[in-house]
C-alpha cells in the first residue's frame, strides 16, 4: 500500500469541485425537512487520520459550522484509530459519534463529512471519493452495505448500478 510520504498531495480544488457536484445530487435525495439546514464540512486525511484539508459545502447553520468541522475530522481519527474502513463501525450516538467517513481503497485517503444526516454523510463522501478515483464503485457498495438509505436510493448514482 502506498503511504502519503510517497505521493503528492491531495488536490484540494478537484475536490472542492467534486464535493459540489455530489452536494448537488444528495440534495435530491435529502429528505425536503433537511435541505434547510444542508451544509456542512469534507475533510480528507491520510490512512491515520491526519488532515490534509477541510473545507465548507454548503450554508450549514452558523451555529452548526463549527461542530460540524470538528466533527468531520473525529469521524476519520476515530475510524483510523479503531483500524476500521468507515466510521460507523465505531459510532456511538450516546457520544455523539456518528457515521460519514470512509476509506478510499485505491488511495490511502479516508473522507469524512458531517452536514447531513449519517446515512446521507456517507453517501456524500462515497460520491465524491469514486468520482476522485481514491474509491472503486464496488469498494463503496461495500462500504454502504449498512446504509438503509443507500439501500433506496442507489439507482440514484451512476456508479452503484
Amino acid at each position: 500500500m502506498a503511504t502519503s510520504a510517497n505521493r503528492a498531495l491531495p488536490n484540494v480544488d478537484s475536490y472542492a469541485r467534486l464535493a459540489l457536484q455530489s452536494f448537488t445530487r444528495i440534495l435530491l435525495i435529502l429528505p425536503k425537512e433537511e435541505r434547510l439546514f444542508a451544509g456542512g464540512t469534507f475533510s480528507l486525511t491520510d490512512e491515520h487520520g491526519v488532515p490534509y484539508f477541510g473545507f465548507q459545502v454548503g450554508e450549514p447553520p452558523l451555529e452548526k459550522r463549527q461542530g460540524r468541522w470538528a466533527r468531520s475530522f473525529e469521524k476519520s481519527l476515530r475510524a483510523a484509530h479503531g483500524h476500521c474502513k468507515t466510521s460507523r463501525a465505531t459510532r456511538q450516538p450516546v457520544l455523539d459519534r456518528w457515521g460519514g467517513s470512509l476509506w478510499g481503497n485505491l488511495s490511502t485517503y479516508r473522507g469524512s463529512f458531517s452536514g447531513f444526516p449519517e446515512d446521507y454523510d456517507e453517501i456524500f463522501v462515497a460520491d465524491v471519493m469514486v468520482a476522485a478515483r481514491d474509491m472503486s464503485a464496488a469498494e463503496a457498495k461495500r462500504q454502504l452495505g449498512p446504509n438503509k438509505t443507500f439501500k433506496k436510493f442507489k439507482h440514484d448514482f451512476v456508479w452503484a448500478r
